[in-house]
């Protein structure tokens, strides 16, 4: 909940690698949160997560991830 909190005072989404479960909790309890994007811990090295999300930022508004729960994988190359 704390995240959610932060996320809704600054309007910007949260990426997590670590707790999918906390995150995906929270997106139904607070369906208009900024955005959750969320990368599986195990199957990224650095360079390709900082790729995918350089592409997601490129590529996406920030509107179109408005109550949205996303993977990264959606935006690896």
């Amino acid at each position: 909940m704390k995240h959610n909190c932060w996320s809704q005072q600054i309007n910007k989404g949260v990426f997590s690698h670590l707790i999918f479960r906390d995150f995906l909790v929270l997106a139904q309890r607070y369906p208009n949160h900024y955005g959750i994007v969320l990368a599986s811990q195990n199957s990224w090295s650095l360079s390709d997560l900082i790729a995918a999300l350089d592409c997601m930022l490129t590529e996406t508004q920030a509107v179109d991830l408005i109550g949205q729960v996303r993977w990264l994988n959606q935006w690896k190359r």
